[in-house]
């Protein structure tokens, strides 16, 4: 099966300073990927070198099996790329229907009305602006965005941070229901257990190269990798 997007032998770097070494990583339709990595382990450059905002020093980016080189971040949206950024992202002087609708693309089976029924509480704060909303909120708000877009692919950059622990088990709780819907998912979070739990496979970065790819059981079989590159017991 092609992957929607996936880098083979991808560098990249900001200036003389490279970031990213020789990344292999592919997301198949309907899967989950978990991205996982201490901080400055070149995570969001590797999104941002996915996204086309930071071009590969070296390498390449296919979407769909053809080389994106060519293709600027609006064009790789428009195939189906949806993000949800770390910070959230929102337009903070919209409300949360115009924040919503500003990202609708017609004919898809994420609408409003459905985006709504995920998050009751966006429904509650519907004209609320983007500023007004709790970091729970702007979160669901970015993610229903997203969902807005009907992408076959959403990549979520830190998806929980900074969030109430009710909060981040709702937030992880949507995520879930985006997968059952088919929607395949690139994402990045510090909650190992959670990431594990969701992901089909997980990429571990270190220092910009990979130390782990492949199945959540593999990972939870090496302690040792587990400690030393994630911070958790296995």
């Amino acid at each position: 099966m092609t992957a929607i997007l996936e880098a083979k032998g991808l560098s990249a770097s900001y200036g003389t300073n490279l970031v990213l070494h020789d990344i292999q990583i592919a997301i198949h339709p309907g899967e989950v990927v978990g991205l996982m990595g201490r901080n400055g382990m070149g995570k969001t450059t590797l999104i941002r070198s996915l996204l086309g905002l930071l071009p590969p020093r070296s390498g390449s980016v296919l979407l769909d099996g053809v080389d994106a080189a060519s293709l600027k971040p609006f064009q790789r949206a428009r195939a189906g790329i949806a993000t949800v950024p770390e910070g959230r992202g929102i337009f903070a002087s919209l409300s949360v229907r115009e924040n919503l609708r500003f990202a609708a693309r017609p004919g898809g089976a994420w609408t409003e009305e459905r985006v709504l029924s995920v998050f009751p509480r966006l429904a509650e704060r519907i004209l609320h602006r983007g500023n007004h909303l709790s970091g729970g909120e702007q979160q669901m708000l970015a993610i229903g965005r997203a969902l807005m877009t009907n992408p076959r692919l959403m990549i979520l950059d830190e998806a929980t941070e900074g969030l109430a622990p009710l909060i981040r088990d709702e937030i992880w709780h949507t995520i879930a229901l985006v997968r059952d819907a088919g929607v395949a998912i690139l994402v990045v979070d510090k909650t190992v257990s959670a990431v594990l739990s969701l992901a089909d496979r997980v990429v571990v970065l270190v220092k910009g190269a990979t130390v782990y790819s492949g199945a959540p059981d593999g990972l939870l079989r090496d302690p040792a990798t587990m400690h030393r590159h994630l911070g958790v017991d296995g």
